[in-house]
């Protein structure tokens, strides 16, 4: 697969731009991925979204393979209107790959790039078992 990232460093993309970069690409899927972070300290876990009925699938394929490789809570599948994935012609989706306000769980996030690179070697098993 050929990656096309949306920014390269600590810098804000703005969610438009974000859009025109996957409309502009052919044969494309849209993966954004991002940590979560909650008023409650103790929320843990992983959840997937995807907006349009044919993202559905991919975001569950997705899904099943980040919460199996990190062991993390399954917060599940949801479908929602975030604007990066109502707004790309592709099927896209968004992977909160944990919460950052708890404390173990943000820890290994931000302590580990074992972690890290677990959470991304899992995203691409689960494109690949899709597509």
């Amino acid at each position: 697969y050929r990656t096309v990232m949306t920014r390269r460093g600590d810098y804000f993309v703005g969610l438009d731009q974000r859009c025109r970069i996957a409309n502009s690409l052919s044969n494309a899927i849209f993966v954004s991925v991002h940590f979560n972070s909650a008023p409650r300290e103790g929320a843990s876990g992983i959840e997937t979204y995807y907006y349009s009925r044919r993202s559905g699938s991919l975001a569950s394929a997705v899904h099943r393979s980040v919460v199996r490789a990190t062991g993390s809570e399954d917060r599940r599948v949801r479908a929602r209107g975030f604007y990066v994935i109502r707004n790309t012609r592709c099927p896209a989706i968004l992977v909160e790959g944990g919460f950052l306000t708890n404390r173990s769980e943000g820890a290994r996030i931000a302590g580990s790039g074992t972690h890290r690179q677990r959470l991304a070697d899992s995203i691409a098993r689960g494109i690949r078992s899709r597509y």
